[in-house]
């Protein structure tokens, strides 16, 4: 399976170009880390990939299907996508937040995902309190949560360990290293290239482009 491909990106938001002419190539059942400094383009980027904004050059595909193709009431079964910020509906409840993920899934296999996605980022106490009311770390779980939840295939996180201490960062490491082993294609974004130190493959934005380097096996390759 070919996963996601993108093909000659270049991003520029009007003051020039942020990134230019990069290839992306993000295989099922890896795990993949965008690194850069703050500024460098890694939301920039991911947005792209989600089929969010569109690039100033290039394309975006996954499994073949050029992304702009797609019919939108697919792309929740395709991919899950959880940005830096995320708003919601003041009276919302970690239960309400977490069951968007199940989209299209059949009924017998939500209380599953469900209950796997509690335990693994310790939400079981929460389920019945306002979202609103929670830390900010307890927030961004929950969120994470919803990308557990889902079936999709594809799954982008922007910032996952933001606001985690370090016993949250691990609950957050170990789930999605096991979803990415159970045949997911993951792509998140981190500071710092040990925060993911078992992460399938590397990228690291420098200037306009981005290098790549694999862990144990080449499981992505970029070439900007």
């Amino acid at each position: 399976m070919t996963g996601l491909l993108a093909k000659d990106i270049t991003i520029d938001h009007g003051q020039g170009p942020i990134l230019r002419g990069v290839d992306v190539v993000l295989r099922p059942g890896t795990l993949t880390g965008l690194v850069g400094e703050n500024g460098a383009g890694k939301s920039s980027l991911l947005r792209v990939l989600a089929g969010i904004d569109r690039p100033k050059t290039g394309d975006v595909s996954w499994q073949n299907e050029p992304l702009p193709t797609l019919p939108k009431r697919d792309w929740p079964r395709m991919m899950v996508y959880v940005p830096q910020h995320r708003p919601v509906p003041p009276t919302a409840t970690v239960q309400e937040v977490l069951t968007l993920g199940f989209g299209h899934m059949p009924q017998k296999l939500q209380a599953q995902r469900l209950e796997r996605a509690l335990t693994r980022l310790a939400l079981d106490r929460f389920l019945d309190r306002a979202v609103v009311t929670l830390s900010g770390g307890e927030r961004a779980r929950v969120f994470l949560g919803r990308a557990l939840v889902s079936a999709a295939p594809l799954v982008i996180l922007d910032e996952p360990l933001a606001a985690l201490d370090r016993k949250n960062k691990a609950l957050v490491q170990e789930a999605f290293q096991a979803e990415a082993r159970s045949g997911r294609t993951v792509l998140l974004t981190v500071h710092d290239t040990g925060d993911w130190p078992e992460a399938d493959h590397i990228l690291t934005i420098t200037g306009q482009n981005i290098e790549s380097k694999d862990s144990v096996k080449p499981v992505a390759d970029v070439v900007g």
